[in-house]
């Protein structure tokens, strides 16, 4: 039945004059398969998920690296109180404002990217602004993506193994990226608490920024190899399952979760 279905919809449909038709309903589906759902945290399902792990946990420590001005600190906060946030922000502009909002909601903050190794690097920004959402260690995501001119500045990035063991934090509930590109570099950094089930969960940004830094979501799966990979929707998670293409190499915005394998969520 499915092969018929097929068969007729490429005969009448594969056509040229059906392309509009073709790429809308393309568009439609991949909304409701957790894909462009960016208007606003319930929409992309972060506060779903984020209030089930508030509920799930109690006082959980969060790593949130690119924390731009708190937002996801703040839905943290909201669903768990007594969680333990460490903020990391690399843009000196950005990382004024999210020092602010730290101190209304009890929060660390640091300056600094995240990366694999101890270094400085170049961050890159739209030119003309005071810090967005949009900055990164790729000039690609600026230039390319956003069609601007380019700003930069030196950072100081580290690697978060280093400061985890550094400052005794034995265990992560919550690792949160959102990086424009970098994450997997992040998670290189990482693979003394990963290999060793430190880190309960990893929630990272899927998007068209892994094209321009060359990540594949195979990389994701290949270093997260004891984890359970989902794609958030509104109001749940949708399993991904093993590794196909087809599902998974999609480079749009897409919030995946993995979950260590055996814990209960």
């Amino acid at each position: 039945m499915k092969n018929f279905v097929l068969y007729v919809y490429r005969t009448l449909f594969a056509n040229t004059l059906f392309f509009k038709l073709n790429y809308t309903l393309y568009l439609i589906s991949l909304r409701g398969l957790g894909i462009l759902n960016y208007e606003n945290s319930k929409v992309s399902g972060e506060d779903w998920f984020i209030k089930k792990t508030g509920y799930r946990f109690k006082s959980p420590v969060i790593i949130d690296v690119g924390g731009n001005e708190g937002d996801y600190a703040a839905l943290c906060k909201k669903y768990s109180p007594d969680a333990k946030i460490i903020s990391f922000e690399p843009h000196p502009k950005t990382f004024e404002r999210l020092k602010l909002r730290s101190k209304k909601l009890n929060f660390e903050v640091i300056n600094a990217a995240v990366s694999n190794v101890h270094e400085t690097v170049i961050l890159y920004d739209l030119a003309g602004q005071e810090g967005t959402s949009h900055a990164s260690l790729y000039a690609g995501v600026v230039s390319d993506i956003h069609r601007s001119e380019v700003n930069q500045f030196n950072v100081p990035a580290l690697p978060l193994d280093d400061y985890l063991s550094k400052n005794a934090i034995n265990h992560v509930t919550l690792l949160k990226i959102d990086a424009e590109g970098h994450e997997l570099k992040i998670l290189q950094g990482a693979q003394q608490y990963l290999s060793l089930g430190k880190i309960d969960i990893v929630h990272f940004e899927f998007n068209e920024m892994n094209v321009v830094s060359k990540t594949f979501m195979k990389d994701f799966y290949d270093i997260l190899h004891e984890y359970s990979f989902f794609r958030l929707l509104p109001n749940g998670m949708l399993p991904l399952g093993n590794y196909q293409s087809a599902k998974c190499e999609i480079f749009l915005y897409q919030n995946i979760i993995a979950i260590r394998k055996g814990l209960k969520f």
